[in-house]
């Protein structure tokens, strides 16, 4: 792994290639609106289902490194990445609806098309990289970016025979190519084997369990309660577009 090479111009491309998006500042305000938003979630949805999980959910960008990675630079890169990804997708989400709902989409375009600009540069000349250089956390977020990379089916089909061929080499664990595969399965180019598991909102509510309904109900307690706090950004950069 060229650390170096992956850590300079990266940094050089986010620069450069950022129009719009979130700043920095916002990016920071948006997670902590969304950590109090999950609070928020978690004791509604707790409260309305009867029940409880045994540890609070997380959110996919909460990552924590392992110890002892063999390229830390890296996985900052992508927990950065995930970051602005998922708080843009949040951000889009809450405000469905709303007048600000076309300017949270169009931000949410930029940071997916900065991000495979990003991946772009660095998988043109680098293999999919090995658990032990990121952790699970970080080739799980990696995976998640690439999830997201729905404007480039190339690339992604690209991206998942690197990971095949990493995979071979002893580096990712066999399971990770099929998880892309299933939740993009145009990447697959074959049909998804089986019938598709219902999400929580397909599920008849009149037979639910307390479990199912508290997983249903968390995301739009969360959106209720980050809408206005996103409003407030959006709002804020219509002005400056204007």
């Amino acid at each position: 792994m060229h650390v170096r090479y992956f850590a300079v111009p990266l940094l050089f491309v986010c620069s450069t290639a950022l129009a719009r998006g979130y700043s920095d500042a916002e990016n920071a305000s948006i997670w902590q609106a969304r950590q109090l938003a999950a609070h928020y979630a978690d004791a509604k949805a707790s409260a309305s289902c009867q029940w409880t999980p045994a540890e609070p959910p997380t959110f996919a960008d909460d990552l924590t490194p392992a110890t002892e990675l063999l390229d830390p630079a890296l996985f900052a890169r992508v927990a950065t990445m995930v970051r602005q990804d998922q708080n843009a997708i949040a951000a889009s989400d809450a405000v469905v609806g709303s007048p600000t709902a076309p300017l949270a989409r169009r931000r949410l375009d930029e940071v997916n098309a900065q991000n495979l600009a990003i991946l772009h540069r660095y998988f043109q000349d680098h293999d999919f990289p090995a658990t032990r250089a990121i952790g699970d956390n970080g080739i799980n977020a990696l995976l998640l970016l690439v999830a997201h990379a729905d404007t480039d089916l190339h690339f992604q089909k690209k991206v998942l025979e690197k990971m095949k061929a990493q995979v071979e080499k002893g580096g990712l664990p066999p399971y990770l190519p099929a998880i892309l595969e299933s939740i993009r399965p145009q990447v697959a180019a074959v049909d998804p084997a089986g019938d598709p598991q219902p999400s929580a909102t397909s599920l008849d509510v009149g037979t639910e369990t307390p479990r199912q309904c508290f997983y249903r109900k968390r995301p739009g307690f969360i959106e209720d309660h980050l809408r206005s706090h996103v409003s407030v950004i959006l709002q804020r950069d219509q002005g400056s577009d204007s």
